[in-house]
This record gives C-alpha cells, structure tokens and sequence, in this order.
C-alpha cells in the first residue's frame, strides 16, 4: 500500500542546513564534525560514523563518530580473524559487493541468511546497537567511504526518514568532495615512486619490488623513504591508502561483472576455489570458469596478478602528470 510521506518546513531548513558549505568550513578533515551534528539533527540516532575502509584488503582507515564514540576495534572485534568475512556476509557490504554507490537502504532490509551475519549481528546489539542505515560515498581506488546512522533497540528509520536521506546523499557527496580537497591537496609522485606504490598495495616485499623493476634493495628503500616524505606517511599501508585516494581509472579498464568481481574479492582474502563455492553457493567447476573468464577480461594468468589487477591503482593515472 501506498503510504503518502510528509516532509516539514522543519525538515527543509535543517536539509538546507546540510547543504550550506559556509557552515562546514573546516579545512583539515574529509568530513567535517558539523555536518554530523547537522545529520543528526536531521535523521536522529543512538551514534553516526564516517568510516573509510578498503574491505578488498582488510584495512580500516579512519572513523570518527558523534554520540556513541566506541574505537572500531572494541566496536567490531576481530579476535578469531573473522572480522571481514562477517562485513562481507552482512547485508551493510551491499555498496562494496554490488557496486551500487547511489541507494541508501537500511540495514533491516537485508536477510540474515549465514552465520557470519547472525554473529555480526550479535556482536552489535552487544554494545547497545540494534538498527542501521548506510549512505555510501564515492569511493577512491578500493577505498570505502560511508556514512552509518545506527539506532538503539525499539524504533527503525522510517520511510520518511529514509526519504529524508536520499533525498541528501548527492549532496552530502558533493560537500565530501570538496572536503576532501581542501583537507588534502593531490600529491604527485614520479612515475617511478608510483610504480614502487604499486607494489606496496599488492603487499610486495622490498626484495620482491627489486626483482620486478630490475634494481637494487637498497634502491627500493630509498625510493620508499621518498614516497613517504612525498605523501606524508610513515608506513606501507598509509601510503598505498593515500595513493589510491588520488588514482582515478584509466578508460581503459576492465569491467568485471558483479560476479566476477566477487571472485576476485575472495582471491584478495586468499579463500581457495572450494572456500569461495560455499561462500557464493555456487559449484567450484562455475567458480574455476569465472575465474578463467577474469583472467581472459584482465589479460592475466594467475590468481595474485588477478588481484593486483583489481584493487591496485594503475600508475599511468598517477604518472601522466609527472
């Protein structure tokens, strides 16, 4: 049945709020702690996040919440390694295994149709959580960006408030974006120092980027030292973060389908054939056939570069401006 939705004055002015560059003026953060209040204010809840992930490698970045402020680490415990296996088995992965980046859906919406998703389930309403919404933001690379408006037990988002959310999320990515510029300039790297990045996202050692480029250990230190100084950053993973925040997709790029691009993803958490049949429910003859599919459309052949292909950022983006 159709049910007509009612949006107040009220409503407008705090949609109006939201939207007001002027009142989100800070200069050093992707997501300014004004425009949480501001969403707060429009759509109430128990605690709101930005979160900023790359769920392909099993990394988080940086969160910061207003109302509950619980560290993710107690908030999403991950003491037996399953951390990422539930986020993929609940439904709030949607955005990351569809790469539907525009709707805005409730958590409620989905079915708790594995274990996996029942444990994380379990483990949020431990810490006083019970209802979600997720606004998914424009990604960079293989990095997430999302906005999570959670609610106590005993009332879920409504159909208005929803309304009230998609109706901001184009909005909310636009001021993301400009955000985003302002908090961190486009740093630019050589193209060999954006070759070494490369390698660091795909989780080569020192000695193992020697022998693909044809130098020296010693050359690849130096060269990651600068990278480091040029970025800003102390370690490995902050620099292939940083780097993949800027790395924008040749045109040329293979496009997987939704499933071919969750094969791949299991691949990058080293799932076996067999693994990844139980975990899509399919045979592992049609697992062994997308793959070999993958490798055709990636004009690769085997498993890592598969993997290299599809979350590393490729260079050329980064060095056509050197």
């Amino acid at each position: 049945m159709w049910v007509q939705e009612t949006v107040t004055h009220r409503d407008v002015q705090r949609l109006c709020a939201l939207t007001d560059p002027v009142r989100h003026s800070e200069t050093d953060t992707a997501m300014p702690r004004s425009v949480l209040y501001d969403l707060n204010s429009l759509v109430p809840c128990t605690t709101l996040g930005y979160h900023t992930f790359d769920a392909y490698r099993g990394t988080e970045f940086t969160t910061r919440t207003l109302g509950t402020d619980i560290d993710p680490e107690i908030e999403f415990p991950d003491t037996d390694g399953t951390k990422w296996a539930r986020f993929w088995a609940c439904g709030c992965s949607y955005p990351e295994r569809t790469r539907d980046l525009v709707t805005v859906r409730p958590g409620s919406s989905f079915p708790i149709d594995s274990e996996l998703a029942a444990e994380d389930r379990e483990l949020i309403r431990a810490d006083g959580l019970e209802f979600d919404v997720v606004i998914p933001l424009r990604p960079r690379g293989s990095i997430s960006r999302r906005l999570v408006l959670w609610r106590e037990p005993g009332r879920d988002f409504s159909d208005r408030e929803l309304l009230l959310l998609r109706t901001i999320r184009p909005h909310l990515v636009r001021l993301h974006e400009e955000c985003l510029a302002r908090s961190a300039p486009t740093p630019v790297l050589t193209a060999r120092q954006s070759e070494i990045v490369r390698c660091l996202a795909a989780g080569l050692t020192n000695q193992q980027i020697a022998r693909r480029l044809g130098i020296s250990v010693g050359t690849v230190r130096k060269h990651v030292e600068n990278v480091y100084t040029a970025l800003g950053v102390t370690n490995r993973v902050a620099a292939a973060e940083l780097h993949d925040e800027f790395a924008t997709p040749s045109a040329t790029t293979p496009v997987l389908t939704a499933r071919q691009s969750e094969v791949v993803r299991y691949l990058a958490v080293g799932l076996t054939n067999q693994q990844i049949a139980r975990r899509l429910d399919i045979s592992a003859g049609t697992v062994r056939k997308h793959l070999e599919n993958v490798y055709r459309t990636l004009g690769v052949s085997n498993r890592v570069a598969a993997v290299e292909s599809v979350l590393s950022p490729l260079a050329d983006s980064a060095t056509s401006t050197t």
